[in-house]
């Protein structure tokens, strides 16, 4: 995998070696419109399988406090009002693993949401979930 110049250069200014901090870095030479290529280090053995960009890990609390504050996308909220447990997963869901992921991460405040479908809606977007 392939980081782009620039973000090496971010992360060289961040985290370079104690010779380098504060000081002009040398540049790295490439050819002209190409981007240098550096190996990333494994993953740490304890780091959950898949890493967080698998998961597409979000936050289903925050989500489900700007669904119930009104602040949802109109969109999802109109496909979600027809939602009930008898048409679970809907079927405008493209990925029904993906669509549980969602509703087990609103789960344990399920009851205190208004459209509870709804917060499941914005959060299976934000994991990455698609639509039919």
């Amino acid at each position: 995998m392939a980081i782009p110049k620039k973000k090496l250069q971010a992360f060289m200014k961040k985290e370079a070696p104690a010779p380098y901090r504060g000081k002009e870095k040398p540049e790295f030479e490439t050819p002209e419109g190409e981007e240098p290529e550096v190996e990333l280090e494994a993953e740490p053995e304890d780091a959950p399988e898949g890493g967080a960009e698998d998961e597409h890990e979000v936050d289903a609390e925050e989500i489900g406090a700007q669904v119930q504050a009104g602040n949802g996308s109109p969109k999802l909220m109109k496909l979600a009002k027809g939602v009930t447990e008898e048409t679970n997963p809907p079927a405008w869901v493209a990925d029904e693993d993906t669509w549980e992921k969602a509703k087990a991460a609103v789960e344990p405040k399920w009851d205190e949401y208004d459209e509870p479908f709804a917060v499941t809606a914005a959060v299976y977007k934000k994991m990455g979930g698609s639509f039919k």
